[in-house]
């Protein structure tokens, strides 16, 4: 198949062709198998030979035009992409190109990135619909609602009867809250055509919203009707019977949805919701045991499980779905705030002072976590400290008090002291993870991809250009061996340390590889030493003293990390967080003289990005990371971790902006950044 208008000479042949078809051949879709007789054979063959040569672009084009989409039908999107980066670059007049890209990137979470795809696409076409309701679709998912009104009302004017826009109309109303024009898009839909039950249970959506609760259960009652086997149909009718605390007709809904489709979460949480409500802790649990199966990493599963086990008396348990989730959701105040309290009601007392701590850093004008961190001051002894928390405590609840409108968020925070209860809406959850990068207090580092350094060359390196200071080492070693520059975290040793010494005996290359096989092993101590042996072999290698130095942070963090470990506050924990900032501040020190003995050196100035990320100083780390793309603007990892130190910095757009291109250049961590801080 041959994309772009410029093959017509060929689609003649095949034209000519086409009364031969019946007999010579068959149609499959848009492709054409023939058995051609031998003189339309040669016929075919002359024409392709007299092709302008823009035909084999053609087929360039077209194959990677279908490369990509049949990723995209799998669902592969992200194995799409440079399939669609290389159509682009072939050809940015090809709309099209734009236009799946942006598709793919929107599938992958990335709003921002498909914007930009998207907005190119209408600005080569304006007259291709689908781009402008793709262009809504995505506005609504950051919560640009006008304007994603105004770009699917800019479909509807090009295909006035596509009854996918107004759906896509219908649901921007209800993000508007506008539930009268929504209602009136769905019921287009119906005017056009009856049989579609999404529009009978979106406008019952709509008119449950408006307060018309008779005519929500007739719009579910038509969609059930017209499609008995609708799981989602009957979720709705049951959480509608939920919010009427008609249980029993709320159960009966929502069993048959989850028989319906025993596959989809939703189901089974807000059945979860209705045998909580009831009272019914031991169902509860058990729905949620199901949902957390189906969806191991879905944040209001884990933490509505750890509320009912609480209740449940198996605290322990609890407190092992929210270390979970803390490591799922790293700036969720909620999840610090009930783990905290657990800790304090059974005597874990400095566990919920660290976790207090933690919420309040999030949140600093959290009045309950001050509140109750004071109590646990007390229970130390720490008379002092209490005092000074609950006296913070008081006057933060008197500050909301007094200005007599709260905050969504605070009213949720301060509405109760320890805040048990089951949380329905991922909207309401989500709202306490915001206040991390809100308020820049918790640090997101872990998020950042690690310095750069030798390594064995099992492992993969997400950023490879060629480096003639690598290949340097790699002519010296037996072929078995090679080392590359690895920008990943280790998963495990590329090869024994005791291989490594029997095959490189006397090598003057022998502490260097070795040392790279103790880091890859955890070995620390053992690995520097090593490369401090091999650096005054080769005194002035970048590349052994770019990875010596990485080496000397990797000691700092384990440090720091063990001394942290048991999440107490004492006077050992503060004294490694000071020798970590020390280490940090020479490892700054020697990457700089060796940025300016290796001025061009893109993995040195990436390093200096990283520790001084590490340094909390993101404005001297974002101009590292500028150094590095001015040098090597495809270096991935840079753009990654300059993306993360502008979200730190409050500069948001810049920071999606930055994520998003890292994805399409292949960093996948960058997708689940754009979920958590860009997508909203």
């Amino acid at each position: 198949v041959i994309l772009g208008h410029e093959v017509t000479a060929l689609l003649r042949i095949l034209q000519m062709l086409n009364e031969n078809i019946r007999s010579n051949g068959y149609l499959c879709g848009n492709f054409v198998f023939m058995r051609i007789a031998p003189n339309i054979s040669r016929l075919l063959m002359f024409a392709l030979l007299l092709m302008p040569l823009r035909l084999h672009a053609q087929l360039n084009k077209a194959y990677f035009f279908y490369k990509g989409e049949e990723f995209m039908s799998k669902g592969q999107y992200s194995r799409a992409l440079p399939y669609f980066n290389t159509l682009i670059g072939i050809d940015s007049t090809l709309a099209e190109g734009w236009f799946l890209r942006g598709v793919a990137k929107l599938n992958l979470g990335d709003v921002h990135g498909a914007l930009s795809d998207l907005q190119r696409c209408t600005a080569v076409n304006p007259l291709l619909s689908q781009a402008y309701n793709a262009k809504s679709m995505a506005l609504n998912r950051i919560g640009r609602h006008n304007q994603a009104l105004a770009e699917v009302l800019n479909a509807i004017d090009l295909k006035p009867n596509s009854t996918d826009y107004r759906y896509t109309l219908g649901v921007t109303y209800l993000y508007l809250e506008d539930y009268s024009k929504a209602q009136e898009a769905f019921s287009r839909i119906i005017k056009f055509d009856k049989t579609i039950p999404e529009a009978w249970i979106n406008r019952g959506v709509a008119r449950q919203y408006a307060a018309d609760t008779a005519g929500a259960f007739s719009d579910y009652n038509r969609a059930i009707v017209l499609n008995p086997f609708s799981a989602y149909a009957y979720l709705r009718r049951g959480a509608l019977h939920l919010d009427q605390k008609q249980f029993d007709l709320a159960l009966a809904d929502l069993n048959q949805s989850v028989a319906l489709d025993s596959t989809v979460r939703d189901g089974f949480f807000v059945r979860s919701m209705a045998h909580y409500q009831r009272g019914d802790l031991q169902q509860a649990l058990a729905d949620l045991n199901h949902v957390v199966r189906l969806a191991p990493d879905y944040p209001l599963g884990l933490f509505n499980r750890a509320i009912v086990l609480y209740e449940l008396n198996e605290w322990q348990q609890a407190i092992v779905d929210l270390n979970n989730l803390s490591a799922l959701n790293p700036e969720n105040v909620l999840v610090y705030y009930n783990r905290a309290n657990m800790q304090l009601d059974h005597g874990r007392v400095r566990e919920a002072i660290a976790d207090y701590t933690t919420a309040i850093n999030i949140f600093p004008d959290f009045a309950n976590a001050y509140l109750n961190r004071a109590l646990a001051k007390h229970k130390l002894g720490d008379a002092r400290g209490a005092h000074a928390d609950h006296l913070r405590g008081q006057q933060l609840l008197a500050k909301y008090q007094n200005e007599g409108t709260v905050d969504g968020m605070m009213s949720l925070l301060d509405s109760s002291g320890n805040m048990r209860r089951l949380i329905s809406l991922e909207s309401d959850f989500n709202a306490a993870m915001r206040f991390g990068m809100r308020s820049n207090r918790v640090k997101v580092t872990s998020a950042f991809l690690p310095l750069a350094r030798l390594a064995l060359a099992r492992l993969v390196d997400t950023h490879r250009e060629p480096d003639a200071l690598l290949e340097a080492i790699n002519v010296q070693l037996p072929s078995k061996l090679r080392v590359v520059l690895r920008i990943s975290e280790v998963e495990h040793s590329a090869y024994p340390v005791a291989q490594i010494d029997s095959l490189l005996a006397g090598h003057r290359l022998h502490q260097l590889v070795r040392g790279l096989a103790l880091a890859d092993e955890g070995m620390y101590s053992e690995a520097h030493t090593a490369l401090l042996h091999a650096q005054k072999l080769a005194p002035t290698h970048q590349l052994v003293r770019l990875t010596a130095t990485a080496i000397e942070v990797d000691m700092a963090r384990y440090v720091e990390r063990f001394a942290n470990g048991g999440m107490s506050i004492s006077r050992a924990a503060a004294d490694s967080t000071q020798l970590t900032m020390t280490a940090y501040r020479d490892a700054a020190d020697s990457y700089g003289k060796l940025q300016r003995q290796a001025p061009h050196n893109a993995h040195v100035m990436y390093n200096l990005g990283n520790i001084h990320v590490l340094l909390s100083d993101y404005a001297e780390a974002i101009y590292w990371y500028d150094q590095v793309l001015a040098t090597s603007p495809r270096f991935a990892a840079a753009l990654y971790n300059r993306g993360l130190a502008h979200l730190l910095s409050g500069q948001q757009l810049r920071g999606c902006e930055d994520l998003s291109r890292a994805g399409e250049l292949g960093i996948t961590q960058a997708y689940e950044a754009l979920r958590l801080f860009c997508d909203r």
